[in-house]
C-alpha cells in the first residue's frame, strides 16, 4: 500500500491499522500503540473527525488502552468517539455507534462501574434494535454481550435465555457453520458448567469444538479456547489428567498462533502448571 497509495492515503491507514491489531492480539502492545497513532493521524488529516475510519482508528487505540489496564486513557477516546457519533445522530446514525457503548460497557466492568456498565449495554441494545431488527447479527452480538455480563456477575437465570435467543438468531442468520454459532455454543456450555451442569454442558463443548476444527481449523486460538475450556470441564469433573492434557494442548496452540506473552498463552502455562504439581503430589 506504501508504494502504491504513498503514506497519506486512506487504504495505507488501513494496512496500519490492520498490523496493529495482529500485534494487539500478539500482545504486542508498544508496537501496536505506534501504528494505530500513525493510522489515526493519517485519517484525521485526509478524510477529518466525522469520518467512519477515523473513529474505528480512535476506538482501535481505545481498545488497546483498556487492554493495557489504561482505563482513564481510554474512557476519554471512547467518549470522544460516541461524541461524534452523537453529533452523526439525525444526519445518519453509524450502525457501529451500539459497538462503542459496548466497548465503553467493557471498560466500565474494568473499572467496577457495573450499574453503568449495564445501563450502556441496554442502550446498545436498543439501538441495535431500532436500526436493524432483533433477528440480525449485530443484535445478537449485542444480546450476547448482556448475556455475558450477567454471567460475569453470576445472574445465571437471566443470562440463560439471552444466551439462548443469541444462538437461534445465529443459528438462522449465519447457520451452524459459523465461528460466531461456535462461540454461542460455547458460551452456553460456559454458562451451565459454572452451574454445575455438566451433563449439559459436555455435548455443546463437542459441538463447537467440532465446528471450529471444520471451520477455522486446529491451529486457531479460537479453537485452543475451546479445547482449554473442556480442559476446565474436566478438572471440574475430578478427571486431572484429562485436564492436565488439554491445558497443554491450548498452550501449545495459543504459544503456536499468539506468542508466549500473550495473556492466554500464561494462563493455560498457568493452570499446565498447577495441575502438574497437583498431580505429582498425589502421585
Amino acid at each position: 500500500y506504501l508504494r502504491i497509495s504513498g503514506k497519506d492515503h486512506p487504504a495505507y491507514a488501513k494496512s496500519l491499522n490492520d498490523l496493529a491489531t495482529l500485534y494487539r492480539n500478539q500482545g504486542r502492545y508498544e508496537e501496536a500503540e505506534s501504528l494505530f497513532q500513525k493510522a489515526l493521524e493519517i485519517c484525521r488529516r485526509v478524510l477529518g473527525k466525522d469520518h467512519p475510519d477515523f473513529t474505528t482508528s480512535l476506538s482501535n487505540l481505545a481498545n488497546l488502552y483498556r487492554c493495557q489496564g489504561r482505563f482513564e486513557e481510554a474512557e476519554r477516546l471512547y467518549q470522544q468517539v460516541l461524541e461524534i457519533q452523537r453529533h452523526l445522530i439525525g444526519k445518519e446514525l453509524p450502525d457501529y455507534y451500539g459497538g462503542n457503548l459496548i466497548n465503553l460497557a467493557r471498560l466500565k466492568i474494568g473499572h467496577g462501574r457495573y450499574e453503568e456498565a449495564e445501563a450502556h449495554i441496554q442502550q446498545a441494545l436498543e439501538v441495535t434494535r431500532r436500526m436493524l431488527g432483533e433477528e440480525h447479527p449485530d443484535c445478537a452480538s449485542t444480546l450476547n454481550s448482556l448475556a455475558l455480563f450477567y454471567r460475569t456477575q453470576g445472574r445465571y437465570e437471566e443470562a440463560e435465555p439471552l444466551f439462548q435467543q443469541t444462538l437461534e438468531i445465529r443459528r438462522q442468520a449465519l447457520g451452524e457453520e459459523h465461528p460466531d454459532f461456535a462461540s454461542s455454543v460455547n458460551n452456553l456450555a460456559l454458562l451451565y458448567m459454572k452451574q454445575e451442569r455438566y451433563e449439559e454442558a459436555e455435548p455443546l463443548y463437542q459441538q463447537a469444538l467440532e465446528i471450529l476444527r471444520r471451520v477455522l481449523g486446529e491451529e486457531h486460538p479460537e479453537f485452543a479456547t475451546t479445547v482449554h475450556n473442556i480442559g476446565e470441564l474436566r478438572e471440574n469433573q475430578s478427571r486431572e489428567e484429562e485436564a492436565f492434557q488439554l491445558y497443554q494442548q491450548a498452550a501449545e496452540i495459543y504459544a503456536r498462533t499468539l506468542g508466549n506473552e500473550h495473556p492466554r498463552t500464561k494462563i493455560a502455562i498457568r493452570n499446565c502448571q498447577r495441575l502438574e504439581q497437583k498431580l505429582n503430589r498425589e502421585s
